[in-house]
């Protein structure tokens, strides 16, 4: 009831809009079948759209799950412009993607997989890899004729050089970890071999090894063809005794991700099947003519349109279809669904002999603004969605936001045009199933089973509404009397606390970034594949005991913290656990781009910056005793010293800046 404060009406809003909806409502009930019909044809024709549905899928993971203005895509393009690949000297290391490969990773069943046997298998399927061949048109191509090259030659896996030449003696070669002497050169393993334990730095023992397959960049669809294959081929035609494999390419993840397609279609039919079936079981009643089982079928049925019409639209329009689209009809089923019991709760009040566009327009008098209200903070939400980066994230707010309008649309046309239909059924007295009339009231001598199935029309004859149902009986007479009471009020503000308190600890919890893994399914090949990586890769790290620098001299004040095992990676300044003991112990410092004057730290290792230039510095110490320190000498010259050797000092390179400040361009990173 509105409520008069000093004269002003606080309806004022609402009572316009509730006068043009019942307006509406007598409009609709006069014409039902204009408005049952309309959206049908409507999304007959919208729902053609998904004839575009294939080109219009857009799974691209990088395109789709990361910002469109994000600086790695810029500083990517830098690259590209600045470091053009080049197809005849094929480095890795130059690549800006992950490149275009195959791998494949065996893990030995027993504790070495140096072995004869385990090698033979490995250099087997190393074989079938190079053998797998596919048709482009009259040509048949092999890994050979894909491969990417160095020299005119495919790019090798070092292991299975070292592999072939020692032959059967591998088991007795010394190999040494991270760093192989091969020749006349030095093969980094750290790549090739997973799983070890080491005495000093030479391997005891290894668990995996890892082969890698580079194909040619710049002819995407023909590689493409070869990685497919190889995923349908690889490793189904070998058995193996020795290894277990896990295999996958630079497609896999996509693959895999777009393969959810398929493993999501069921969802929707099971989720679609128990939807009706809540709807028809809410809405049963066991009056026969006063049953709404007819009503809840279209209620679903209307937010199914919504989805087919909003979807169509989208597609005729060109808007990308992204996989996470395909969680939207579950939500706009929700919010359909839930429309159209506040619509049936709203039609049940109304008087049973007034005419059903007087009932319709009463109907929509007391509920339209209701919903009209809920369907503009889910547009507004939704529609705020676009501002995002993320062309996934943009997509599915905009397919949402459309439905959840069609859904709005179709709620008080269709589904409104339906309850009027509906309405003349049950003032005819007509059965619901077989729209043959029946009796009002039961005849003498009938049983209490022909009252169930063949009498109905009942009502309340006190108000003239429809009667009120158990459901609505128990949260009237009995439900909110119990949510008055003193003691529950106090219950439920406590409990309500708790989940506060519960939430906002969440909210501290939450963490930023995305798992790739989770984008496919859990028993897929990629998935198992970066599990075995990581597997291997934590064993690698318990390879020994190894003393990292010791800090001597003048103090730095950011952080005097040592820590234990740890090494510096030069590509992402990351501090990495690792207790390898090589006998050269290597550090490098990348020295970040920052202002003139600034100094960097990692833990106790300082990064020198000469005005805005990038300066790497390698130190090389023998043994296990490798100690670091940072001095200023009697001419406050800095001197960064290795055991004791002078390494580096402000004579060596132009303009050196020294600082003791506290750092301010990266805070220092420990062990994980």
């Amino acid at each position: 009831m509105p409520v008069n404060m000093a004269g002003c009406r606080t309806d004022c809003v609402e009572k316009p809009f509730s006068i043009g909806y019942k307006n509406f409502g007598r409009f609709v009930g006069l014409h039902p079948w204009w408005f049952f019909l309309g959206p049908l044809i409507l999304s007959t024709a919208l729902g053609s759209g998904f004839y575009f549905l294939e080109d219009r899928e857009a799974n691209d993971i990088e395109d789709q799950f990361t910002p469109t203005n994000g600086p790695a895509k810029l500083e990517r393009r830098f690259v590209q412009e600045n470091f053009p690949l080049n197809n005849s000297v094929f480095s890795n290391q130059r690549l800006y993607t992950d490149g275009i490969y195959a791998s494949f990773i065996a893990v030995s069943k027993a504790p070495h997989i140096f072995t004869d046997a385990a090698i033979q298998e490995i250099l087997s399927l190393d074989k079938k890899v190079k053998e797998i061949n596919i048709s482009n048109g009259h040509e048949q191509l092999t890994f050979e004729a894909l491969c990417a090259r160095k020299y005119n030659k495919c790019i090798p896996n070092k292991i299975l050089d070292i592999v072939n030449h020692y032959g059967s003696k591998i088991e007795e070669t010394e190999l040494t970890f991270p760093f192989f002497r091969f020749g006349f050169t030095h093969i980094f393993l750290g790549y090739s071999v997973g799983g070890l334990s080491l005495r000093s730095s030479v391997i005891k023992s290894a668990k995996a090894i890892r082969l890698l397959y580079f194909l040619k960049e710049g002819n995407r669809s023909t590689t493409d063809l070869w990685l497919n294959e190889f995923l349908r081929v690889f490793p189904s035609n070998v058995s193996l005794k020795f290894i277990k494999v896990t295999h996958s390419t630079s497609l896999s993840r996509q693959v895999e991700f777009e393969a959810n397609t398929k493993d999501v279609i069921p969802l929707f039919s099971i989720t679609y099947v128990i939807a009706i079936a809540f709807s028809i079981l809410s809405c049963l009643r066991f009056d026969c003519v006063r049953n709404k089982v007819w009503v809840a079928t279209f209620g679903v049925f209307s937010a199914g349109l919504a989805v087919l019409s909003a979807f169509g639209m989208m597609l005729h329009i060109g808007v990308p279809f992204v996989m996470t689209v395909a969680n939207s009809p579950f939500l706009i089923l929700g919010i359909g669904v839930d429309d159209m019991f506040i619509l049936i709760s709203c039609w049940q009040q109304t008087n049973v002999h007034d005419r059903v566009e007087d009932r319709l327009a009463d109907t929509y008098k007391e509920a339209a603004i209701s919903i009209t209200i809920t369907t503009l903070t889910d547009v507004l939400a939704f529609y705020i969605g676009l501002m995002t980066p993320f062309r996934s994230v943009q997509s599915f707010c905009l397919y949402t936001s459309t439905s959840i309008l069609f859904c709005y649309i179709y709620s008080i046309t269709f589904f409104g045009a339906f309850l009027v239909l509906n309405g003349r059924r049950e003032n005819s007295n007509k059965h619901w199933l077989t729209c043959k009339e029946v009796p009002g009231d039961c005849p003498i001598g009938r049983s209490k089973w022909y009252s169930l199935c063949c009498v109905g029309g009942a009502y309340d004859r006190q108000t003239g509404s429809e009667e009120v149902q158990p459901m609505n009986h128990f949260f009237k007479k009995y439900y909110g009397p119990f949510l008055t009471r003193s003691g529950t009020k106090v219950c439920v503000i406590l409990l309500y606390a708790v989940y506060l308190i519960i939430s906002v600890y969440g909210c501290f919890q939450i963490q930023e970034g995305i798992d790739l893994r989770n984008l496919a399914a859990d028993d897929s090949g990629s998935s198992s594949k970066v599990s075995t990586q990581e597997k291997t890769a934590a064993e690698n790290q318990d390879t020994g005991n190894c003393r990292p620098p010791q800090k001597r001299g003048k103090p730095i004040e950011q952080d005097k913290t040592i820590y234990d095992n740890c090494s510096f990676t030069p590509d992402n300044h990351q501090i990495c656990e690792t207790r390898s003991c090589p006998s050269m112990w290597t550090l490098n410092v990348n020295i970040p781009q920052t202002q003139s004057g600034q100094m960097c730290m990692i833990s106790t290792v300082p990064m020198f910056t000469v005005d805005t230039e990038t300066y790497e510095v390698q130190m090389y110490a023998a043994g296990n005793s490798t100690e670091l320190s940072v001095n200023w000498n009697q001419n406050t010259e800095c001197v960064l010293m290795v055991n004791n050797q002078t390494i580096l000092q402000e004579s060596s390179i132009p303009k050196l800046i020294c600082s003791n400040s506290e750092s301010k361009c990266l805070n220092s990173l420990r062990c994980p």
